[in-house]
């Protein structure tokens, strides 16, 4: 599928314009996340384009995308054999060292009876 791409802006990684209901839209990926842009052709008039609308749209082709495309490519490329798993053991250990060791240090300020404000982390082997 390709989409027009309209131009970046500061801070945008991608954005995709389009029309619904004649009223220009545009969906972009931001430093701060997902935007929807309504284009308001007068500052009295309500937008024509309902957000709600459009937001729901969008969720209904999500659904539509991931139940008839999606999921039967997946369930294809795992009766073949293409799956690979990501090895992510030592950040999860280095997780469960962390856990612990802020897990004995919060029982033992717990035991002292010391305020949280003196809680310092520990540090790790």
């Amino acid at each position: 599928m390709k989409f027009p791409l309209g131009p970046r802006g500061d801070k945008t990684h991608w954005a995709i314009p389009f029309k619904y209901k004649d009223v220009c839209c545009e969906i972009t990926f931001e430093k701060f996340g997902i935007r929807l842009y309504i284009e308001k052709r007068n500052e009295e008039d309500p937008p024509t384009a309902n957000w709600k609308e459009i937001i729901d749209k969008i969720n209904r082709a999500i659904l539509f995308t991931e139940k008839k495309l999606l999921a039967p490519l997946a369930t294809e490329q795992l009766a073949q054999g293409n799956v690979t798993v990501a090895n992510h053991y030592h950040r999860l250990d280095n997780m469960r060292i962390l856990g612990t060791a802020y897990s004995i240090q919060t029982r033992n300020m717990l035991r002292s009876n010391r305020r949280c404000s003196e809680f310092t982390a520990a540090p790790l082997p």
